[in-house]
């Protein structure tokens, strides 16, 4: 599996309750990817904070703030007949 060259970006939303961290708001909004795997996105340092800076797991929730981050894609198999 590879990394994206670009990183992808989302902003944290202004929230009546907000998240502790922006681990929880990150398994929240894409439930699909897994709370594991952000986890070890965050430890591999390929999530960062609007500055540019790799987060921690305790790293709180800051609405309007964005974060970037860089997908894990599969790599492109290449086939001839």
């Amino acid at each position: 599996m590879g990394i994206s060259q670009q990183p992808s970006r989302v902003t944290m939303p202004r929230i009546e309750k907000p998240h502790p961290s922006i681990l929880d708001f990150l398994d929240q909004r894409f439930p699909r990817v897994g709370r594991d795997i952000w986890r070890q996105r965050i430890l591999d340092a390929k999530v960062l904070d609007d500055a540019g800076d790799p987060i921690d797991l305790q790293s709180p929730y800051a609405a309007q703030k964005r974060i970037f981050y860089f997908r894990e894609m599969t790599q492109a198999v290449s086939y001839t007949h």
